[in-house]
Protein backbone atom coordinates (compact mmCIF):
# COMPACT_ATOMS: atom_id res chain seq x y z
CA UNK A 1 0.00 0.00 0.00
CA UNK A 2 0.78 3.48 -0.45
CA UNK A 3 0.95 4.37 3.22
CA UNK A 4 3.21 1.30 3.92
CA UNK A 5 6.05 2.80 1.56
CA UNK A 6 5.66 6.41 2.68
CA UNK A 7 5.36 4.77 6.64
CA UNK A 8 9.10 2.57 5.49
CA UNK A 9 11.28 5.20 3.49
CA UNK A 10 13.72 7.57 5.25
CA UNK A 11 11.92 10.88 5.48
CA UNK A 12 15.55 12.63 6.41
CA UNK A 13 16.23 11.51 2.71
CA UNK A 14 13.52 12.82 0.54
CA UNK A 15 10.65 14.19 2.73
CA UNK A 16 8.63 15.54 -0.76
CA UNK A 17 8.54 12.24 -2.04
CA UNK A 18 7.27 10.88 1.48
CA UNK A 19 4.47 13.40 1.12
CA UNK A 20 3.73 12.44 -2.30
CA UNK A 21 3.47 9.06 -1.07
CA UNK A 22 0.96 9.82 1.52
CA UNK A 23 -1.12 11.84 -1.03
CA UNK A 24 -1.31 8.68 -2.89
CA UNK A 25 -2.87 6.99 -0.30
CA UNK A 26 -4.96 10.22 0.61
CA UNK A 27 -6.24 9.77 -3.03
CA UNK A 28 -7.08 6.32 -2.35
CA UNK A 29 -9.24 7.51 1.43
CA UNK A 30 -9.50 11.05 1.78
CA UNK A 31 -10.19 10.49 5.42
CA UNK A 32 -7.06 8.87 5.95
CA UNK A 33 -6.44 10.37 9.21
CA UNK A 34 -2.79 8.83 9.74
CA UNK A 35 -1.73 9.37 6.60
CA UNK A 36 -3.12 13.21 6.23
CA UNK A 37 -1.31 13.36 10.04
CA UNK A 38 1.70 12.28 8.52
CA UNK A 39 1.62 14.80 5.90
CA UNK A 40 1.31 17.32 8.25
CA UNK A 41 3.60 16.19 10.44
CA UNK A 42 6.23 16.45 7.81
CA UNK A 43 5.26 19.84 6.71
CA UNK A 44 5.71 21.11 9.98
CA UNK A 45 8.35 19.16 11.49
CA UNK A 46 11.01 18.41 8.64
CA UNK A 47 10.36 21.29 6.25
CA UNK A 48 9.14 24.20 8.67
CA UNK A 49 6.31 25.01 5.98
CA UNK A 50 3.43 26.02 8.95
CA UNK A 51 0.86 26.77 5.80
CA UNK A 52 0.85 23.18 4.12
CA UNK A 53 0.87 22.11 8.08
CA UNK A 54 -1.93 23.79 9.05
CA UNK A 55 -3.93 22.75 5.84
CA UNK A 56 -3.79 18.94 6.47
CA UNK A 57 -3.52 19.41 10.36
CA UNK A 58 -6.85 21.00 9.50
CA UNK A 59 -8.10 18.51 7.67
CA UNK A 60 -7.57 15.78 10.11
CA UNK A 61 -9.28 17.49 12.90
CA UNK A 62 -12.10 17.75 10.59
CA UNK A 63 -12.68 13.85 10.09
CA UNK A 64 -14.80 12.17 12.46
CA UNK A 65 -12.52 8.84 14.66
CA UNK A 66 -15.09 6.83 13.03
CA UNK A 67 -15.17 7.84 9.59
CA UNK A 68 -11.75 6.26 8.57
CA UNK A 69 -11.84 2.40 8.66
CA UNK A 70 -8.47 1.81 7.55
CA UNK A 71 -6.87 2.51 11.41
CA UNK A 72 -8.77 1.57 14.59
CA UNK A 73 -11.11 4.52 16.07
CA UNK A 74 -8.99 4.56 18.97
CA UNK A 75 -5.54 4.79 16.73
CA UNK A 76 -7.86 8.13 14.90
CA UNK A 77 -8.85 9.15 18.22
CA UNK A 78 -4.85 9.42 19.31
CA UNK A 79 -3.74 11.22 15.65
CA UNK A 80 -6.62 13.70 15.74
CA UNK A 81 -5.39 14.79 19.36
CA UNK A 82 -1.47 15.33 18.23
CA UNK A 83 -3.04 17.11 15.30
CA UNK A 84 -4.53 20.06 17.68
CA UNK A 85 -1.12 19.79 19.49
CA UNK A 86 0.52 20.79 16.51
CA UNK A 87 -2.21 23.23 15.05
CA UNK A 88 -1.47 24.59 18.71
CA UNK A 89 2.48 24.82 18.80
CA UNK A 90 2.14 26.54 15.54
CA UNK A 91 -0.65 29.37 16.34
CA UNK A 92 1.60 29.63 19.39
CA UNK A 93 4.74 30.21 17.32
CA UNK A 94 2.97 32.58 14.87
CA UNK A 95 1.55 34.53 18.36
CA UNK A 96 -1.79 33.92 16.84
CA UNK A 97 -3.32 33.02 20.91
CA UNK A 98 -6.80 33.39 20.14
CA UNK A 99 -6.45 30.55 17.50
CA UNK A 100 -4.92 29.01 20.46
CA UNK A 101 -7.86 29.28 22.58
CA UNK A 102 -9.91 27.96 19.70
CA UNK A 103 -7.66 24.99 19.74
CA UNK A 104 -8.20 24.40 23.38
CA UNK A 105 -11.62 24.65 23.21
CA UNK A 106 -12.32 22.07 20.26
CA UNK A 107 -9.36 19.49 21.96
CA UNK A 108 -11.80 19.65 25.63
CA UNK A 109 -14.73 19.34 24.01
CA UNK A 110 -13.06 15.89 21.89
CA UNK A 111 -11.38 14.70 25.03
CA UNK A 112 -14.58 14.73 26.61
CA UNK A 113 -16.07 12.34 24.28
CA UNK A 114 -13.55 10.11 23.84
CA UNK A 115 -11.63 10.36 27.61
CA UNK A 116 -11.86 6.35 27.76
CA UNK A 117 -9.43 6.51 24.80
CA UNK A 118 -6.50 9.34 25.70
CA UNK A 119 -5.72 10.60 29.12
CA UNK A 120 -5.49 14.15 30.18
CA UNK A 121 -2.06 13.96 30.00
CA UNK A 122 -2.30 13.87 26.10
CA UNK A 123 -3.54 17.16 26.16
CA UNK A 124 -1.40 18.59 28.46
CA UNK A 125 1.05 20.69 25.71
CA UNK A 126 -2.46 22.48 24.45
CA UNK A 127 -3.50 23.08 27.67
CA UNK A 128 0.05 24.71 28.75
CA UNK A 129 -0.23 26.93 25.31
CA UNK A 130 -3.64 27.96 26.20
CA UNK A 131 -2.69 28.92 29.66
CA UNK A 132 0.40 31.06 28.03
CA UNK A 133 -2.17 32.15 25.02
CA UNK A 134 -4.86 33.28 27.70
CA UNK A 135 -1.84 35.34 29.79
CA UNK A 136 -0.43 37.05 26.85
CA UNK A 137 -4.29 38.39 26.06
CA UNK A 138 -4.91 38.98 29.81
CA UNK A 139 -7.62 36.75 29.23
CA UNK A 140 -6.54 34.25 32.04
CA UNK A 141 -10.12 35.01 34.52
CA UNK A 142 -11.88 34.83 31.17
CA UNK A 143 -10.60 31.36 30.29
CA UNK A 144 -11.32 29.81 33.43
CA UNK A 145 -14.99 30.70 33.20
CA UNK A 146 -14.89 29.50 29.99
CA UNK A 147 -13.80 26.28 30.61
CA UNK A 148 -15.93 26.14 33.87
CA UNK A 149 -19.10 27.09 32.57
CA UNK A 150 -19.19 25.06 29.07
CA UNK A 151 -17.24 21.79 30.44
CA UNK A 152 -17.32 21.94 34.36
CA UNK A 153 -13.88 21.52 34.38
CA UNK A 154 -11.96 23.71 36.96
CA UNK A 155 -8.99 25.22 34.49
CA UNK A 156 -6.84 25.94 37.65
CA UNK A 157 -6.91 22.71 38.84
CA UNK A 158 -6.25 21.05 35.84
CA UNK A 159 -2.81 23.38 35.62
CA UNK A 160 -2.31 21.55 38.73
CA UNK A 161 -3.15 18.57 37.93
CA UNK A 162 -0.76 18.60 34.63
CA UNK A 163 2.28 20.43 36.52
CA UNK A 164 1.83 23.64 34.17
CA UNK A 165 1.91 25.99 36.93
Amino acid sequence: SWYMLGANFSVRKDPLFVISVFEKAVELNPCYILALFRIAYIYHHNLGDYDNALIYYMKVVKINPYEDPTESETVNIKTIIESCTGLSEIYMTRRNYKRVLSVCDFTIEFYKTYNDVCSIESIKLIIDNSYRAARRLNKEDALCRYIYNKYKLDFNNLLKELRIV
